[in-house]
């Protein structure tokens, strides 16, 4: 797909082709080994390149994961600008896949914020796009999204299905991120029935599915603050002290 022209210029496009994939491969590495600033640095490269050469797929993957690392703190619109701008770029290429992925952060975001609309309408563009092209991956995400929506609107059995959903997808797709999420919700769900017993299991075990994965403090931090709400301060603390020792995932 490289226009026409000498061998040099053809040769350059591939050169530079190549140094975008290493980049992109050395902000991955750099987001998983939490080296956030360096991570932020290889991807502008990436798409100050990617844009010299109109490779709009590498643009487009430069600015979702600057807008993933952006967090959902202080520069949470940020965050949405960005994913917003790589998810355009995404359906005007034609990538569904990736489309699909901005469709799930930008439907679970809004629902932290509170705008239940955009985040259903998000989730279930996502949803539609994900089953139209066969993008199985994403669809237990996509259900974990409706379970959490569900769950913040006290739509209980709603949320249930949705999540029973997400784990069956998470399970067939051996998706090793998604269970830890899915039994989170699970257990907050269960929280909020008043069901404590089957709450503190789902929290146990979610710890456990979270293990090896970014959501490992955050998942000790919910089950603290569940001991915590339920009069169990001692164990609370103990596990709030658990969180606290492990550094902050970027994004």
């Amino acid at each position: 797909n490289f226009p026409g022209g000498s061998n040099v210029l053809t040769l350059e496009r591939v050169s530079t082709a190549e140094r975008i994939l290493l980049l992109q491969a050395q902000a991955t590495l750099d987001i998983l080994l939490f080296r956030e600033k360096e991570a932020e640095a290889a991807l502008w490269q990436s798409h100050q390149l990617a844009t010299e050469i109109g490779d709009r797929g590498s643009q487009a993957f430069a600015l979702h994961f600057v807008g993933y690392l952006r967090g959902w703190g202080e520069h949470i619109y940020e965050a949405i600008r960005l994913l917003e701008q790589a998810h355009e770029l995404y359906i005007a290429i034609g990538d569904p896949f990736r489309a699909v992925l901005g469709d799930h952060a930008l439907g679970i975001i809004y629902q932290a914020l509170g705008e239940m609309e955009r985040a259903h309408l998000y989730t279930l563009r996502g949803f539609e796009r994900a089953r139209r092209y066969g993008v199985r991956y994403n669809l237990g995400w996509l259900h974990w999204n409706f379970g959490a929506i569900a769950l913040a609107r006290g739509d209980w059995t709603g949320s249930a299905s949705h999540l029973e959903e997400a784990m069956r997808e998470a399970e067939a797709t051996n998706n090793l991120r998604l269970k830890p999420l899915v039994m989170q919700a699970q257990a907050e769900l269960y929280f909020r029935q008043g069901d404590w017993q089957q709450a503190e299991h789902y929290f146990q075990e979610s710890i456990q599915a979270a293990t090896n994965t970014e959501w490992y403090p955050g998942t000790v931090a919910l089950y603290g603050h569940f001991l915590a709400v339920t009069g169990r301060r001692t164990a609370a603390r103990t596990q709030l002290d658990r969180a606290a020792v492990h550094p902050e995932p970027p994004g």
